[in-house]
Order: C-alpha cells, then structure tokens, then sequence
C-alpha cells in the first residue's frame, strides 16, 4: 500500500511548479500554497522493480493545490513486522548527490529499516529526480537547501529527538551544513563527501570557476541552469573550513567517512588527520573513483556496520563490516 501525505515547504523564493496538480487558474482571493509530496512507502524491496505509483493528495478539503517543492520518501518502522534484530527507534535521513536522486540510498534505507527498524527519509534535491525544477533556477544555492531540509523535518516532527544523517558528495556538504546550524545530528555516515577545499587541479575546482559563467550565460534551459547553480559553489558548498575538526563535528556521537582512493572530485579523507585518535570517528578509504563510490552504495556494506548504526561500544568494532560485498 502506498498512501501520500502532502506538507513541508522551501523558502518562499523558491516556489515551484508541480507537475500532479490541475491547471493553474485560481480564484483572485486564493493564495497558492507551497507543499511536498511525501510518500509513505509500505512494499518491500522487491516491489519497487516495478516502480512507485503515487497521486497527489490535497492538503484540505477545497484546497487546489498549485506548487510543490520536492520529493520526499519516508520509510516508516510501524509499517513492518517488529523483528528479534531491532534496537531503539532512530531517524535516518538520506541525502543524495548532484546529478542523483534518492535512489542511489534507496537499498540501504530498506535494508536499515528491516534490520534495525529505523525510520528513513529519502528525498531529492530541486531539479533532480522526482522534484521539480524552480521557477527561478538561480534561486538555488547551498543554504536554500539546507533550509529545504529543515524545513522537511520540521514538518515530519523530526526535529526533536537526535537525527543520523547519511550524504553522498553534495549531499555530504549538505549534511555538514545543517550539523553546525542546527545541531542534533548523533550520527554522520558521509560517502564521498564534498564540502573541503581542493586545489586547481582536481575536477571540482574548475567546476567552481565554470559553472558560474555558464549559469551566468543564461542559455541553458532551466533544468541543467537549477543543476549548474546548485553546483557553482563547488567543491566547499560553504561548509566551514576544516569542518571535521570544528566544535559542531566533536559533537556528533559516531562519523563514518568512506571515500574513494582514486576520487578526482572530493578528496575529504585528506582532512581526516585531525580525527585519527578519536574512537567516534572513521575512515574507510576504497580502491574506487568518485563516480564508482557513490554508484554503489547499496553494495558497501554500510547496513553491517554496528558501531554506527547502534549505541554499541568500541568493543564491537571487531565486528568490522567487509569492504565490499562479494557479490562485487
């Protein structure tokens, strides 16, 4: 069963046209609303082969609903029969990379929910995936979506109780963003972060000297105009320098960090050295390319890792997850 619940919104700038709702020819006295789908997703893994069905729901009785912001999957823990495996109800966001969607976390959120029975948030940035592209694509910058995100969890109540918040590349900066503005962030899984300086010769570089031009060129349609200036930023996304040894990182309770040796993007491993001796930080560093990495996530391993996933001592860590899968 598949049922949707429409609320949570961006920043009022960053109004966006929804693609499920009637044609847009509102009263003169209505005023549009800003909503996200957000869909509670019952099937198990095998189910989704065959694709998500969802239908757009309005938010009260009367309401026409004109614009939506993004899409936001949650995979709830009282959807699925309590397991001898579960440990205390944990929230788990997931936040994808530039040029992604929530896919690419999709496996894993599956495989911590029947595992654990942890609550799990996928969602996708504006212009990617399943969300829609902003009426006004430069409207699109770093803090936009970190303020996106909270917004989100405001709305699902999630803001509360200690969040674990998974990023891979872009998403990883994302979640360093919001872990020194907000706080409540117990946990950090980051693949392939960005969000560190990188020198000239690194990719991501001349990204931040390239795609500001483009964007500022205005000839690109709005979609790859969205992606470019959500990018421009590159490769720090105003992720505060040297974030892993920052006050707001020694905060958060267990950080794994899993990048790639041969990652010409984001190099965060290089920023590691200040952790070494910390018991609540790792590194896990794979013989694999940026675009390798964050294509397999599902096949890390990461769901086997006691120590972040659980209030587990240091003493469990030799229960260390394999590297890769066999199946690889």
């Amino acid at each position: 069963m598949l049922s949707v619940l429409n609320f949570a919104r961006l920043p009022s700038s960053c109004c966006l046209p929804s693609h499920d709702c009637p044609p847009r020819n509102p009263p003169s006295h209505e005023t549009p609303c800003a909503t996200t789908h957000i869909l509670y997703l019952q099937q198990h893994r095998s189910q989704l082969r065959h694709g998500l069905q969802s239908h757009a729901v309005d938010l009260a009785t009367g309401t026409v609903m004109h614009s939506s912001d993004m899409f936001v999957l949650v995979l709830r823990r009282e959807d699925l029969a309590p397991r001898s495996t579960w440990v205390a109800p944990q929230r788990v966001v997931f936040l994808h990379g530039w040029l992604q969607d929530h896919t690419c976390w999709l496996g894993l959120a599956h495989s911590l929910r029947e595992r654990y029975g942890f609550d799990c948030c996928l969602l996708d940035w504006p212009a990617h995936g399943r969300s829609p592209t902003p009426a006004s694509p430069v409207s699109l910058t770093p803090s936009v979506l970190v303020e996106a995100l909270r917004s989100i969890l405001e709305r699902l109540g999630w803001t509360e109780a200690p969040l674990a918040l998974c990023g891979c590349s872009l998403g990883g900066a994302m979640a360093l963003r919001y872990t020194t503005r907000f706080g409540g962030v117990e946990r950090l899984v980051l693949v392939a972060p960005a969000g560190f300086e990188e020198p000239a010769y690194m990719l991501s570089w001349w990204g931040s000297v390239l795609l500001p031009r483009l964007v500022a060129g205005g000839v690109a349609p709005p979609g790859v105009t969205a992606k470019m200036q959500i990018a421009s930023t590159t490769p720090r996304y105003g992720v505060e320098p040297d974030w892993f040894n920052t006050a707001a990182a020694r905060k958060v309770r267990h950080t794994l960090v899993v990048c790639g040796r041969f990652d010409w993007l984001h190099r965060a491993h290089l920023w590691t050295g200040c952790r070494r001796d910390d018991p609540t930080f790792r590194l896990r560093l794979l013989p694999l390319s940026h675009a390798m990495i964050c294509s397999m996530i599902s096949h890390l391993g990461l769901e086997d890792d006691v120590t972040v996933w659980t209030q587990a001592d240091t003493k469990d860590r030799e229960r260390e997850p394999k590297t890769l899968r066999s199946s690889l």
